[in-house]
């Protein structure tokens, strides 16, 4: 995995070192990427801090301008009603990735859901292709945008108590049946999931420690 080399080399690697991933994350940027850039932002050489900047400028403005293109491409005259599936998950995607990027600000990024909960929802109206992964994602934009009975809802199309392979999607489920007060389901949710989730899956970390507790 080449992120752990690169949080490697901002924490503990010399200038040019530094210089040469800034140089890296700008050419071919990953959202799992953004740890490192962060620390370049932190760091204690004046140079480092600069170059992280602009780094973080010029992603900026990658995004604004890859999203105006996308959607110029996707939504011709020809393709406003049905737009072409592949290229709308494309935007979907991408878009969900910045999502979670933390590389734009609060309001940006509550912009960027609201814009990918509509791509996904265009996207579903057009085919059922991939729509676990879309009431998936749906669900988790919408738990960032604290409208948790739909995200609720939408994690419950998944079926996620049949997914032992995707903890992420069950920690998002019980936190919206917790925010929501519904307790009793989280005790049967949990203690369901328990016995099929792999738990030497480095996934399953983050939840282990909440099936146990409401499971108990």
């Amino acid at each position: 995995n080449s992120v752990i080399p690169f949080v490697d080399i901002m924490k503990l690697g010399n200038d040019d070192q530094k210089r040469m991933v800034l140089s890296k994350m700008m050419s071919h940027f990953k959202p799992e990427f953004v740890p490192a850039l962060m620390m370049g932002l932190r760091d204690d050489s004046n140079p480092i801090r600069v170059q992280a900047a602009t780094v973080m400028a010029k992603l900026d403005e990658d995004y604004s301008r890859n999203i105006i293109q996308l959607e110029k491409k996707i939504f011709t005259r020809d393709c406003v009603i049905r737009p072409k599936r592949i290229s709308l998950k494309y935007l979907a995607d991408y878009c969900y990735d910045y999502c979670y990027s933390k590389l734009l600000d609060e309001q940006r990024t509550s912009i960027n859901c609201q814009k990918t909960i509509k791509y996904y929802k265009k996207l579903l109206s057009i085919s059922q292709k991939h729509k676990q992964e879309i009431y998936i994602k749906l669900g988790h934009l919408y738990l960032s945008e604290k409208n948790y009975q739909a995200a609720y809802d939408f994690l419950k199309k998944a079926k996620i108590h049949s997914q032992p392979s995707n903890p992420y999607a069950a920690n998002y489920l019980m936190i919206a049946m917790f925010e929501l007060k519904k307790f009793a389901e989280i005790r049967r949710f949990a203690n369901k999931y328990k016995k099929i989730i792999n738990q030497d899956n480095p996934k399953a970390y983050e939840i282990l420690d909440n099936l146990k507790c409401w499971s108990g």
